[in-house]
């Protein structure tokens, strides 16, 4: 019975244990107060849909996470940059998006979270790379040093300008929301953020 009642314990122990660890980081990543994790930008497929000879912008966004919406917000706002060419990989199935950033000059496509792995490396969003003539990757990184909220400066033409200038720019963390299956389970093992593909 005492054996019994210890392997109990410990279960129950160990249970506790998890869930506590796990409400905090799911807070903290649903509120995007922590950074994603670093990835490494994969350029092969990408590089087959920009130009050889213009400055490149590549935005990836989530209609579902809200740092995403933020940042698709200031991109209708501002409008493509006419001086490059910029394109938007977006999740989600919203026309209103999709045409938005259309009529502003942003060559949009649609695609799923796990084409963003696969294809890119990409395993949470938003985040934005930016290319030289020549499809020299010059920045890939996130828009913001902290979380995006409605009062965040974008700093994507800010940082186009600064390599644009041949300067070194520091990569800026990714807060956002996980498009990743891998990375959604490592980090809401309790499925209390991202059951269903909610962010």
């Amino acid at each position: 019975m005492k054996k019994i009642l210890k392997k109990y314990l410990v279960h129950f122990s160990l249970s506790a244990w998890l869930v506590g660890l796990s409400i905090p980081m799911i807070y903290f990543h649903a509120w995007h107060s922590a950074a994603l994790p670093e990835v490494q930008l994969k350029q092969d497929f990408l590089k087959t849909q920009i130009s050889e000879d213009s400055w490149e912008m590549v935005h990836f966004v989530d209609q579902s996470c809200l740092c995403s919406n933020f940042v698709a917000n200031h991109l209708v706002a501002r409008a493509s940059d006419k001086s490059l060419n910029e394109m938007v990989y977006m999740l989600g199935d919203s026309e209103e998006v999709f045409n938005a950033l259309k009529d502003k000059g942003y060559k949009v496509q649609k695609i799923h979270g796990e084409f963003l792995v696969e294809k890119f490396g990409i395993t949470g969003v938003p985040a934005f790379a930016i290319f030289s003539p020549g499809k020299k990757l010059k920045y890939f990184g996130g828009y913001n040093e902290r979380s995006i909220n409605k009062f965040s400066k974008i700093k994507d033409l800010e940082i186009l300008k600064l390599v644009r200038q041949g300067k070194d720019v520091s990569k800026l963390p990714q807060f956002g929301c996980a498009n990743s299956k891998a990375l959604q389970a490592k980090l809401d093992p309790l499925r209390l953020k991202y059951e269903e593909g909610v962010k």
